[in-house]
């Protein structure tokens, strides 16, 4: 039965004296299993798994851990990547024809199926990226921010199916209350951001163990501004959707609310935009963390 870094096996044996001078009296977890080496010799295996012990020893920096799992993770911020290009292309599309009637046909036809796929995407990716780290005991992994970042990646596909599935309506001659789109359209688009805000912070640690702690904060400084103006958005927007009177947003107030809600979006979208682009940061110092966990493996 497998031993985690919460107790001690039964089976391992007791080490020597010569052992026990650099064996560790301390909870090690194994990188490729989670097994703990606690008082065994770092010169031989894991007794769960036969990886070297010594690859175990290095703290949690990354370039010391499981070359699969630090893969698995790769693959998830590419996927997510793909996703967020996928969703604010669509965006970004529609903006100049918001007013005329190519919008109306590109919103009803394209959109809602890339919009579903970015969703997918989002959603397989943030649950590699997210994959709990072996190495780390239950109480060193963040457990919380996973389970929000999980639990928004699988709102944002279950509201995407629903938009779709409205969209699918629509199309077949039924009858949708405009409200209830209204309302889908939000609750998919909050998934979303909601989700890629969560993961920032969530890829914001891994920086810590790269370890680059200039990246990890223009990671969670960029997140903040964008949920910052995605809030004041959807606040101006509420807002003028749920005005008393009809005369409402013809006042001077409606007319502000308008002006910083635009102001918001537009700011919301360099944000993202910006926040893309720390994404792709990424890439190179996690695959380089991955070259030297697999020369490690290799020695």
């Amino acid at each position: 039965m497998k031993k985690r870094v919460s107790g001690r096996s039964d089976n391992a044996k007791k080490p020597s004296e010569s052992q026990e001078q650099c064996a560790s009296p301390e909870d090690l977890p194994c990188i490729r299993c989670g097994y703990n080496l606690r008082e065994l010799s770092p010169d031989g295996p894991c007794p769960e798994c036969g990886t070297p012990i010594h690859r175990s020893t290095h703290g949690d920096l990354l370039s010391a851990a499981d070359p699969a799992w630090l893969t698995r993770v790769i693959r998830g911020q590419t996927l997510v990547y793909a996703a967020l290009v996928t969703c604010l292309a669509t965006i970004v599309l529609l903006i100049p024809f918001l007013v005329s009637q190519v919008a109306m046909v590109v919103l009803d036809t394209v959109a809602p199926i890339l919009f579903l796929l970015a969703a997918i995407l989002l959603l397989l990716g943030i649950f590699a990226l997210t994959t709990p780290d072996p190495r780390l005991t239950l109480t060193e992994q963040p457990v919380v921010l996973r389970r929000i970042v999980r639990g928004g990646g699988i709102a944002g596909l279950l509201s995407g199916l629903l938009l779709y599935g409205l969209k699918l309506l629509e199309a077949a001659g039924g009858g949708v209350d405009p409200l209830v789109h209204s309302i889908a359209r939000w609750t998919f688009g909050c998934a979303l951001a909601f989700t890629w805000v969560a993961g920032s912070f969530y890829l914001a640690r891994l920086a810590e163990r790269i370890p680059d702690l200039k990246l990890a904060k223009r990671t969670r400084s960029t997140a903040q501004r964008f949920a910052v103006c995605l809030v004041i958005y959807m606040l101006g927007g509420a807002v003028l959707f749920s005005a008393p009177t009809p005369s409402f947003e013809f006042n001077l107030i409606a007319k502000l609310l308008e002006v910083i809600a635009v102001l918001a979006f537009y700011a919301g979208l360099f944000y993202a935009l910006s926040l893309m682009s720390v994404w792709f940061k990424y890439r190179k110092p996690i695959k380089r963390c991955l070259l030297e966990a697999r020369k490690m493996g290799a020695s």
